[in-house]
């Protein structure tokens, strides 16, 4: 069985009863939202909408409303410093070792629902700074 734990996908409407899920009128608003996968069985999966709310989805319907995401996470293995958080809120920066079944990133201490590259700092001469800032900073005090 595929592995959707993870995996970003946007609710859908779908016929009640379907591998056995019911559909629960609340789940009208996540239609077209994007959640992602926390949870799955044999017949569905559970989906996570903005951080709290969970639903159940029939696995045989979700494949058509994945969301495509682009890979931005490196290589795990050793080690890879990363900026990792609980909530996408309070970033901190840790070596993250692998990501565990259950989709979080796992640090030598801890796991964590989130995690980015870090972003890299752009570096400019003098000569540069000069041009983007319309003067000339030799002496600041």
């Amino acid at each position: 069985m595929k592995n959707y734990v993870g995996k970003k996908i946007k609710g859908f409407k779908f016929e009640d009863g379907a591998d056995g899920v019911a559909w629960v009128d609340g789940m009208q608003v996540f239609i077209g939202r994007v959640g992602e996968i926390t949870f799955q069985t044999h017949d569905f999966v559970t989906v996570e909408f903005n951080g709290i709310i969970n639903w159940q989805y029939p696995i045989s319907l979700i494949e058509q409303y994945l969301v495509e995401e682009e890979p931005c996470i490196p290589q795990l293995g050793e080690g890879v410093l990363m900026e990792v958080s609980m909530h996408g809120e309070d970033w901190y920066k840790h070596y993250v070792v692998a990501r565990t079944f259950e989709g979080r990133y796992a640090t030598n201490s801890s796991t964590w629902k989130y995690a980015r590259p870090i972003q890299e700092l752009p570096k400019y001469t003098h000569a540069e700074l000069v041009e983007k800032l319309g003067h000339n900073f030799e002496i600041i005090g």
